[in-house]
C-alpha cells in the first residue's frame, strides 16, 4: 500500500537582480553541454555508430525464467535413473510414460519416434527420458521393462528399447518366461555381458524403479476431464518441457489448443502434455514454438 504524504511548505519572495539570473543562466547552460556531449545527448540524439545501435528482438514473454505463471496449473516430475537419449544440453525434454507391450505405444514409436529423432533429438534440440508404466493387464510388460532396465545397467538401454518395439508382434503371443529367454537373445546379439544380464533380469533387481515410475505417473496433477481421477491413466503418455525463456507462451497455447493438449509448468518450464499415439505433427507444432538459437 503506498502512502501519500501532504506536507505545507511555506513560500518566500526573494528579490534576485537580472544580472544573478543571467550569469545562473550561463552556467547552467555551460554544465548542461558538458553533460551533453559526454552522455550522447541526453537520448535526443541517435547515436550513429552501429556497434552501439543494439536491437532487443526478444519478445517480453520470451524472457520469463524462475517464474510461476498465474493460471497454469504446476507439474513436478523427475527424469529418472534411465540414462537420456540425446545431448545433454538438449533445450527440450521429452519424458516418455509408456509399456513396452502396449499397441498404442508401439504406434507412438513406429510412426512418430523416428521423426522426432531425426528432427529434434539428433539436430541437438531434444534428449528422450523414458518412464515406465506396465499395465496390469499385459502379462509381459514388466519383464520388457526390467529387461530393458537391465540393458541400461550395460550403457544399452535404447537399444534394448528398440529391439523388443521392433519385435513386438512376435514377442506379445509368447509366455513370460518364452520372452525372458527371448529378452536374454536380444542382450546377447546387443553385445551385452550375458551373465551379468541374466542375473539381473531373473532377480527382478530394477522392479522397486518400475514400480516407483508407475506410482508417479498416477500421482501427476494432469487433469483428465470431470469425473476421472488425476494422473497418467493409460499409456503413452507424453511430457514436452518446453524452457519457458525460450517459448513464446501465446504461440504455445495456439499450438496446444489445435491438438486440445493441455499445458502446465514447473518452475523453469511450460509442460505440455500429449496422451496417446499423437502423429509427428501434433509434436512437431508444440516443439516449433520453441527458439532453439
Amino acid at each position: 500500500m503506498s502512502e501519500i504524504k501532504n506536507e505545507t511548505q511555506s513560500k518566500e519572495s526573494v528579490s534576485i537582480s537580472k544580472n544573478t539570473i543571467y550569469g545562473i543562466g550561463i552556467v547552467i547552460l555551460v554544465a548542461l553541454l558538458t553533460i551533453g556531449i559526454m552522455t550522447g545527448g541526453f537520448g535526443l540524439f541517435k547515436n550513429t555508430n552501429p556497434a552501439n545501435n543494439t536491437t532487443n528482438t526478444t519478445n517480453v514473454t520470451n524472457t520469463t525464467n524462475n517464474t510461476i505463471i498465474p493460471g497454469i496449473t504446476q507439474l513436478s516430475v523427475t527424469t529418472g535413473s534411465i540414462t537420456a537419449y540425446g545431448q545433454a544440453n538438449a533445450l527440450v525434454t521429452w519424458l516418455e510414460f509408456s509399456d513396452f507391450q502396449c499397441p498404442y505405444c508401439w504406434k507412438l514409436y513406429a510412426q512418430t519416434n523416428n521423426y522426432v529423432k531425426t528432427n529434434y533429438v539428433q539436430t541437438g534440440k531434444v534428449k528422450m527420458y523414458w518412464k515406465d508404466v506396465p499395465l496390469s493387464f499385459h502379462d509381459k510388460a514388466t519383464s520388457a521393462a526390467l529387461a530393458a532396465r537391465c540393458a541400461n545397467e550395460q550403457g544399452k538401454f535404447w537399444e534394448m528399447h528398440d529391439k523388443i518395439f521392433d519385435n513386438q508382434q512376435t514377442w506379445t503371443s509368447q509366455s513370460v518366461s518364452q520372452f525372458e529367454t527371448t529378452a536374454k537373445g536380444y542382450a546377447s546379439a546387443l553385445g551385452m555381458n550375458s551373465q551379468t544380464f541374466d542375473t539381473c533380469l531373473s532377480s527382478k533387481k530394477y522392479i522397486n524403479e518400475i514400480t516407483k515410475d508407475a506410482n508417479e505417473a498416477a500421482s501427476l496433477n494432469i487433469d483428465n476431464g470431470a469425473g476421472y481421477p488425476k494422473g497418467i491413466l493409460g499409456t503413452p503418455g507424453v511430457l514436452l518441457l518446453l524452457p519457458k525463456n525460450k517459448t513464446n507462451l501465446n504461440t504455445l497455447k495456439t499450438a496446444a489448443s489445435a491438438y486440445q493438449l493441455g499445458i502446465y509448468q514447473d518452475l523453469n518450464n511450460y509442460i505440455v502434455f500429449v496422451g496417446g499415439a499423437y502423429p509427428y505433427e501434433t509434436f512437431d507444432a508444440v516443439l516449433k514454438t520453441v527458439t532453439y538459437s
